[in-house]
């Protein structure tokens, strides 16, 4: 099916059988069937011109590999019924920019299910997850920040290994006296040039125990950091910066940004005009800006 560009699926299907694609090379369109109940192993494994995928709503397990090497893909909306995405199900989907929005149902990411995807630029873990697998965002490669909410109870072999850009890891865990933190959970990833922010509590833990004591630099996590705030999660809002500069895009007219340090001192702050603020700080290469909108906020590594 290597000239097949496009497909439907009628919804008196219930079941599509495993590898039914699989290497489909000029797939770019799929609408799936709203009487599937799992998406079977290795299904869309290959497509590498798929640009993106809706698992409809009764959809409660994705199997291993099912959209592996999908390199064009782009966007990914789960249903809230999804409870289990099985191992290598998005690995090496370099397409993607960002980890998708995982269900509540979902309490596990899987051995190698975002293994190879270099667009993620940063991966916050949401808070419904308690264990991240082996391999789990390993090769990852352009990873600066990782963001670890409280109640993960084990992280994996290798989970984010081999991550040369990783500069900052924010981990609320409050509980790491225990053998579940693999050693070489962040093998390869240089992060004895990395800072860690941990609760200001537990610090102690932390540099007792591996991974964490391998770390460059432990510091306490700020008041800025704790807040409650929502997390910018606006797609036509951008945010980025060049040398010193923050440049913000697709603001309404007269909307305020302000610009804060990871200690929660701000350095700056601008209305927008046209839409666009651009903003010079004092900030350098590799420093971490939380840029505030409204009441939402999003962490930026100066570049």
């Amino acid at each position: 099916c290597r000239n097949l560009k496009s497909v439907i699926i009628p919804d008196n299907v219930r079941k599509i059988e495993t590898g039914a694609f699989r290497d489909c090379s000029s797939l770019q369109t799929v609408k799936l069937s709203n009487s599937l109940s799992v998406i079977n192993a290795n299904l869309f494994s290959g497509c590498r011109n798929l640009e993106g995928i809706a698992i409809p709503e009764g959809v409660t397990v994705i199997y291993d590999n099912a959209f592996w090497g999908c390199s064009g893909l782009s966007t990914v909306v789960f249903p809230k019924s999804l409870n289990m995405i099985n191992k290598g199900a998005f690995a090496n989907c370099t397409g993607l920019k960002k980890l998708p929005i995982i269900p509540q149902g979902v309490t596990e990411i899987a051995d190698s299910l975002f293994k190879g995807c270099t667009g993620f630029t940063s991966i916050e873990i949401p808070k419904n997850i308690k264990k991240i697998g082996n391999y789990s965002f390993m090769d990852c490669s352009n990873v600066e920040t990782v963001v670890l909410p409280d109640g993960i109870e084990a992280i994996g072999y290798n989970a984010f290994a081999h991550i040369p850009t990783l500069t900052h890891v924010f981990s609320f865990i409050e509980e790491v006296n225990n053998d579940n933190f693999k050693r070489a959970a962040f093998d390869s990833s240089g992060i004895e040039y990395a800072i860690l922010h941990v609760p200001e509590s537990v610090i102690e833990s932390y540099e007792a125990r591996f991974p964490w004591k391998e770390f460059g630099k432990i510091v306490s996590l700020t008041e800025e950091d704790t807040k409650t705030e929502e997390v910018l999660n606006d797609s036509s809002i951008q945010i980025g910066s060049s040398g010193s500069t923050i440049v913000v895009q697709g603001l309404s007219s007269d909307m305020r940004v302000s610009v804060y340090t990871v200690a929660g001192v701000q350095i700056g702050y601008a209305v927008a005009a046209d839409g666009n603020v651009v903003m010079s700080t004092n900030m350098k290469k590799g420093d971490v800006a939380i840029v505030k909108i409204g009441q939402q906020t999003k962490r930026v590594i100066m570049k």
